[in-house]
């Protein structure tokens, strides 16, 4: 699913997620990185509304050095760990 956002504001991205609650139905988890929107009320109280748990996953290791791979490797083990239980 893609939605245009057309800025970085926490309204923004939350109205997009709610857009796709609305269209296609909420998931029963939703897996985001660790960008400040994801902390924000207004997100908070969109998933609690629709009943979503929320995974926040950090995209980088502290240092920064972690690559993309690593990254969607960690993300991979994460999704099979949650499929197995």
């Amino acid at each position: 699913i893609w939605k245009e956002i057309r800025d970085e504001i926490s309204l923004s991205i939350t109205a997009a997620v709610s857009s796709v609650f609305l269209e296609r139905g909420a998931p029963r988890e939703l897996i985001v990185d660790n960008y400040t929107t994801f902390y924000s009320n207004d997100f908070i109280e969109l998933c609690n509304g629709w009943r979503v748990e929320v995974i926040i996953m950090e995209s980088t290791n502290q240092a920064g050095t972690e690559s993309w791979k690593e990254v969607i490797a960690r993300l991979k083990e994460l999704l099979r760990d949650r499929i197995s239980q």
